[in-house]
Parts: C-alpha cells; structure tokens; sequence
C-alpha cells in the first residue's frame, strides 16, 4: 500500500470515529439580543448532513418550520425531521450559556426547541445534540 493510501486511510478514520470533520464551525452565542433579532425566514445545513437543511420563520410569537431535526436517540444519531407551525417564546437568559433564545413549541411535541441568536446576530444556532455535536447554524434566507 502506498503513502497516499495509508494517509486517505488514515483520514476516513478519524472522519468516521468523528475525530476531523468538514462540517461548519458553530459560532459563539451572543450575550443580548432582543425578540425582534430572531424574526424573519432563516435555512441552515445540518452540519452532521450536508445533504440536508431546514427552514425556519419567525414571526413574533409564531414559528413555522421545515425539516426541523429532533433527536430521538443519541447513541445511534437518529433523527426525525419535523415540520409544522408553533409559537415561539423570547428568553433574554436561557439555559447554562445564559444566552437569548426562542424556546419552539409544537403542540404534542414532549419539550421546547431552544434556537440562538449568534454573536454576529446575522446567524441562528440550533444544538440538536451538544454531545454529538450535531447543530444547524440558520443564515437569513433573503
């Protein structure tokens, strides 16, 4: 086996234990934001899948979404891609980032969806599973 074998060898590897990934870096949140920075229609890729995306749109206290993963298992990463309409709630201090959000909510959905606001506020982060590091990163659709 050549060198150059052994090395894309070697890459796959760490690419399939999930040791080096080509995915999209996740931003840092912002430290305030107000309600009106999440509105208005946002897609981002899954950055697990690139071959997938979803799509948001805010509207005040109203949510409509598309293709939105939610995670049904960890250990296998197994999502269901979820669409429909809801509301949504502005938090200005949320979770253990203490950072702004929108908590999602879908009637007969078992919990809330927490998207935030990036430092830039040009960009939404959605964590489906901070321990696989599975997120979406939205950038505004217009």
């Amino acid at each position: 086996m050549c060198a150059i074998q052994v090395q894309i060898r070697l890459i796959l590897s760490l690419v399939g234990l999930g040791m080096l990934s080509c995915s999209p870096s996740r931003p840092d949140l912002a430290s305030a934001a107000d309600a009106k920075d999440f509105n208005g229609e946002w897609r981002g890729p899954w950055s697990w899948s690139s071959a997938n995306s979803s799509k948001l749109e805010i509207n005040g206290s109203r949510v409509r979404v598309a293709g939105l993963p939610i995670l049904k298992d960890i250990a296998s990463r197994n999502v269901m891609a979820f669409s429909g309409e809801g509301t949504a709630t502005f938090e200005r201090d949320y979770g253990p980032q203490r950072a702004p959000c929108v908590l999602l909510s879908f009637e007969g959905a078992p919990a809330y969806i927490a998207v935030f606001v990036a430092k830039d506020k040009k960009h939404l982060v959605y964590d489906v599973s901070t321990a696989q590091s599975m997120f979406i990163v939205f950038s505004s659709a217009h």
